[in-house]
């Protein structure tokens, strides 16, 4: 978006800069376009800055001959790097740090006396991904774009990094960035996509070993991994992925938490115990202080201490002359009492410092909050120290089977927990099921493991499995703080399948459950990939479950469409993984098709489609199950597709099929009807790279 700007003379024009989501994160841009002309003309972008900030700005011509010129000139006038792009290419100079405060210049020229229109986009306190203007690759470990030098210090030694990238193609799978821990320094991720797209990333060692993945429901942010512990000194990294064409900015803190909305309430306040782990010098959080939604001109944050504690507060108001907050602090002790109130009372009249000793007694979450007594907003860090106080505990927070559930035997028990796992605390003894160790055990996402179960671990009827320290290795479950999880332990009933009847064995005491195995027939035009199948059976009593089983590779997708044939069946379809996880499930209204209209098969097995009757519903009903292709919903009661306005996306159906040299080549497929003559044309829609 073009940012308004003040004229000096025909070629000096002073840059006004916008905050770039997540708030907070220090980082401000500008884009304008410009035109050179006559051959030899130049124009100079001028921008008034604090210290110890970054600098970046490309230079993107949208003239095919303009052979752009680059250059960087400081307040003292020296030059701090030129660069010239070939004709149509991008200039860019990816990030200066201004060591010195005042008016620094990008000034453009054509080079060869070459001329045409631009815009140039000035960027202040980020790198610009050399990858998304056509540098160098940084898509692995070995190629990955360093961090270290964007760092912005907010507040003693706490500090942040930022990027600003974009994901380009399918082949640009994964942006990779390094950055340097110190034992038991903290860490925070956030990363804001600045376009809508999905954006999601891991973090992981100098060995590629996962050590978390990011997490999402925060307001502020597409994803986040708060408060990581390094567990030793060296390089760490984040693996950026997501959606083609995605734009994000991508944040790391050292030492200090990143805001993480909503945390605008005195329970909801955000927990940065674990910024206290690496000593006196950090410690803390990086936030933006507005009057509108999500936080509402207050944030809220919690620390444990100890009694005899010395609790330290101070606010720092980074990002120079952008910068109109005056914080003000309020504490509260653990019994939520207002203990002590700080307004502009630090050395420079405006920020906030608080020291209190917490008395004996009075141990627990002490919550601090940080509001404006004015209404002033902006960036704002807040520096703390002195809390001693424990962890807060990991614990279950769910597990599939649930407890007390009767289900089918399952392959494997899923766990989510309350807060982030670290990935190499994880052994498959952690988890028993009748006393016998799981096989093996995956970090899902976040919050999620799964541990695998060995055959014959099921018994018939109730199933105990005991989450707990591995006997053999001495591990248990941790968060990324370093908190190790709670002992947990659960049951179930599981149900003997039975094979090809449609009735319970003589005496069966409950619900009952069918399994059938699906054989697929190609569909034509044979090549096309796609197969299905057509079966017609009853749920005869309420209760009553049939399940479908078909053995699929990975990197397929299936769908499936229960058709009622009784009037009164409220048909519900789920689908399980081979992991016994559940893909998803739906439950139609009486009469209706319950649809699941495309899942990717991430994972080669056993897949289950299990059907039952909602509300103690029962009656006949067809299952289509179909592989590799998506069925058109608007033939199932779905949304129309008659136009390029509400088109069918296929992208998702894509399935990879090529090899060696060629492999990004793939196919999409949908199955699909004209209903009537008002559905006079089914629209689907499709992205092409250009050539």
């Amino acid at each position: 978006m073009l940012e308004s700007r003040t004229l000096l003379s025909n070629s000096n024009i002073i840059l006004s800069l916008t905050p770039v989501a997540p708030l907070g994160s220090l980082v401000y841009q500008n884009s304008t376009s410009q035109t050179i002309a006559p051959p030899g003309n130049t124009d100079t972008f001028a921008l008034s800055i604090a210290p110890n900030e970054t600098l970046a700005a490309v230079v993107q011509p949208t003239s095919a001959l303009l052979k752009p010129t680059l250059t960087l000139i400081a307040p003292s006038g020296n030059s701090l790097g030129t660069v010239t792009a070939t004709a149509g290419k991008d200039a860019v100079i990816p990030l200066v740090p201004s060591l010195e405060g005042g008016t620094y210049k990008f000034v453009v020229s054509g080079a060869s006396g070459s001329t045409g229109a631009f815009t140039i986009n000035t960027i202040l306190n980020a790198l610009a991904e050399p990858e998304s203007y056509g540098g160098p690759s940084d898509d692995t470990q070995a190629t990955a774009q360093p961090l270290d030098s964007s760092a912005i210090v907010f507040a003693a030694q706490d500090n942040r990094m930022a990027v600003l990238g974009s994901i380009q193609s399918a082949a640009d799978n994964a942006d990779t960035y390094s950055f340097q821990l110190l034992a038991g320094e903290s860490a925070t991720a956030a990363v804001a996509a600045l376009n809508g797209k999905t954006v999601r990333f891991a973090l992981e060692d100098d060995q590629g070993n996962v050590l978390a993945l990011s997490q999402t429901g925060a307001t502020n942010l597409s994803a986040f991994l708060n408060n990581f512990v390094a567990q030793r000194a060296g390089t760490y990294y984040v693996s950026v992925t997501g959606a083609v064409g995605v734009t994000y900015n991508l944040v790391v803190t050292r030492g200090a938490d990143f805001a993480t909305q909503p945390n605008n309430t005195f329970p909801g306040a955000q927990d940065i115990s674990a910024t206290q782990e690496a000593g006196p010098n950090f410690g803390g959080v990086l936030g933006y202080l507005s009057n509108t939604a999500p936080n509402f001109g207050a944030d809220y944050y919690a620390v444990h201490a100890n009694a005899g504690d010395n609790l330290h507060f101070a606010t720092s108001t980074p990002a120079g002359g952008l910068n109109n907050l005056y914080p003000e602090l309020l504490l509260f002790d653990a019994n939520a009492n207002l203990v002590a109130i700080a307004d502009g009372n630090a050395f420079d009249g405006r920020n906030s410092v608080i020291d209190f000793s917490v008395p004996g007694g009075d141990a627990g979450s002490w919550t601090i909050e940080v509001t404006s007594a004015d209404g002033s907003t902006g960036d704002y860090g807040l520096y703390v120290t002195g809390a001693t106080g424990a962890l807060s505990p990991l614990f279950v927070a769910g597990t599939n089977p649930p407890t007390g559930a009767l289900v089918q035997p399952p392959t494997a028990i899923t766990i989510t927990f309350n807060q982030p796992v670290y990935g190499p605390s994880l052994t498959p003894g952690e988890l028993t099921v009748n006393g016998v160790p799981a096989k093996g055990v995956s970090l899902n996402n976040a919050n999620t493991v799964s541990w695998t179960l060995p055959a014959g671990a099921i018994v018939a009827g109730s199933n105990v499995f005991v989450l707990a320290t591995d006997p053999v290795t001495g591990q248990s479950v941790e968060d990324v703080s370093g908190a190790a999880a709670i002992n947990f332990n659960s049951s179930f009933t599981s149900i003997q399948a039975s094979t090809g009847s449609s009735n319970p064995p003589p005496g069966w005491p409950g619900p009952f459950n069918t399994n059938f195995s699906v054989s697929l027939a190609p569909v034509a035009p044979l090549g096309s990939l796609v197969y299905q199948s057509s079966t017609s059976q009853t749920i005869a009593a309420p209760g009553y479950t049939d399940t479908f089983i078909l053995s699929i590779a990975a990197n397929e997708t299936l769908s499936a469409i229960v058709h009622p044939t009784s009037a009164h069946f409220l048909p519900t379809l789920t689908l399980f993984a081979p992991s016994g996880r559940s893909l998803g499930s739906v439950t139609a209204a009486a009469g209706k098709d319950a649809v699941i209209p495309l899942a990717s098969s991430s994972e080669g097995g056993t897949y289950k489609f299990v059907v039952s009757g909602a509300g103690g519903t029962t009656g006949a009903f067809t299952i289509n199950t179909i592989l590799n292709a998506l069925p058109e919903p608007e033939s199932y009661g779905g949304p129309s597709d008659d136009t390029q306005a509400t088109a069918q996306p296929l992208d998702s159906s894509a399935i990879v099929f090529g090899a060696q040299n060629r492999s990004q080549d793939n196919r999409m497929a949908v199955l699909g009807t004209i209903q009537s003559a008002a559905d006079n044309a089914d629209t689907y829609s499709f992205q092409l790279l250009t050539g």
